[in-house]
């Protein structure tokens, strides 16, 4: 049976427009959704090292079964925090996730992304020839504490190497 001729033109334009999109940028966007770039796997906050470890276990599992796979680590400081806390938590969970030998540190990064009422970190997943996922980014569409009502306390060495 023939298809009428408005069919079966729509359906040569979808194809085409299609095809463009997928060899040009890697996506076809569909209702205007882009496909996900990036998934959080977990988000953490106010736990201990040994809790932290074991869902990082998890973590790790997860980035082995994805050989393409580039991780981001985005760290919020708490709005009552020590000077470098965000980063250090960020680069203890990256330096554990090295000596697992799932990922190389080029391929894991880590994102201050400012301030939140405790601290927190998300573990995200992304691709090693997806998009970048940046500080900006994170800005423009996830909730943060200006950095003007945080609190950067001093004399804190102690809580940063305590068991949280």
């Amino acid at each position: 049976m023939k298809c009428p001729v408005n069919n079966c033109f729509r359906t040569f334009v979808l194809v085409i427009v299609s095809m463009v999109l997928c060899s040009t940028s890697g996506a076809v966007i569909i209702g205007g959704s882009p496909d996900v770039y990036w998934s959080k796997f977990d988000e953490y906050s106010k736990i201990t090292w040994k809790q932290e470890r074991k869902r990082l276990g998890y973590f790790i599992i997860q980035l082995r079964n994805q050989p393409g796979a580039r991780a981001y680590l985005i760290v919020y400081a708490g709005r009552r925090s020590c000077e470098g806390e965000a980063v250090f938590r960020a680069e203890r969970v990256k330096n554990y996730i090295v000596s697992s030998g799932a990922l190389s540190s080029d391929r894991i990064t880590v994102i201050d992304a400012g301030y939140r009422e405790h601290w927190s970190i998300a573990l995200t997943i992304g691709h090693i020839d997806g998009p970048v996922l940046t500080k900006k980014l994170l800005q423009d569409t996830e909730w943060s504490i200006p950095k003007s009502r945080a609190k950067i306390l001093q004399r804190c060495e102690n809580a940063l190497y305590s068991k949280h």
